[in-house]
């Protein structure tokens, strides 16, 4: 979260495509949340990962939106580069993809789900794939 680790709350819920999905909800007022994993860029030079997710934003009221997201690290902790998919607060579940090329350097790759305004941001069948290299 981004300041007050009680601004949202994560839950599986029941439904959606694959039966049980992950149900973000703000439930302070806070900008956003994030859902991330983390890991070691080793093989992944030169290669273009790509994040997907369906992601359902009909009961966010406001904001950018919800999707998938990678930030690339090089070493020391600096963020290197960053992209995003946002799906519109407003719509029912869709496919949502984003894609980065990791280039030389990078030590850490982090792969997550992000969530930028009020209300409920639904994510399922989450995929990490490198699609070139």
């Amino acid at each position: 979260m981004h300041a007050d680790p009680t601004s949202f709350k994560f839950a599986s819920v029941p439904d959606g495509p694959s039966g049980r999905h992950l149900r973000v909800e703000r439930v302070k007022n806070e900008p956003w949340a994030m859902v991330t994993q983390v890991i070691p860029s080793k093989g992944l030079e030169g290669r273009t990962l790509r994040v997907s997710a369906d992601v359902a934003t009909r009961a966010m009221k406001d904001g950018d939106g919800a999707g998938p997201v990678v930030r690339l690290y090089v070493p020391g902790g600096r963020v290197s580069a960053a992209e995003k998919t946002l799906r519109a607060p407003g719509a029912g579940w869709g496919r949502v993809v984003v894609e980065i090329k990791v280039p030389k350097g990078i030590e850490l790759v982090e792969i997550g789900l992000v969530m930028y305004g009020d209300g409920v941001a639904d994510f399922d069948n989450i995929a990490v794939e490198h699609v070139s290299g």
